[in-house]
């Protein structure tokens, strides 16, 4: 059994905005809202994920984690 990653590793695995940005189900939102807006949900969704993180809350910084958490 893996040891849990610690709040440092998670923060450090947090996906970038460059690959958040390539994810293929934004192609619509990209479209609707323009992609100036969707990086600021994403971004905003980093910034929740990363306090959820700090607080020890068990949440997984994945790409896909970000995206729903971004467009439910």
């Amino acid at each position: 059994m893996k040891p849990q990653p610690s709040g440092r590793e998670k923060l450090r695995s947090l996906p970038s905005m460059d690959l958040l940005l390539s994810i293929p189900e934004l192609e619509p939102y990209f479209s609707s809202l323009g992609r100036e807006t969707v990086k600021s949900v994403l971004s905003e969704a980093l910034k929740v994920t990363r306090e959820k993180i700090m607080l020890g809350e068990d949440t997984v910084p994945s790409p896909e984690a970000v995206f729903t958490l971004a467009f439910p």
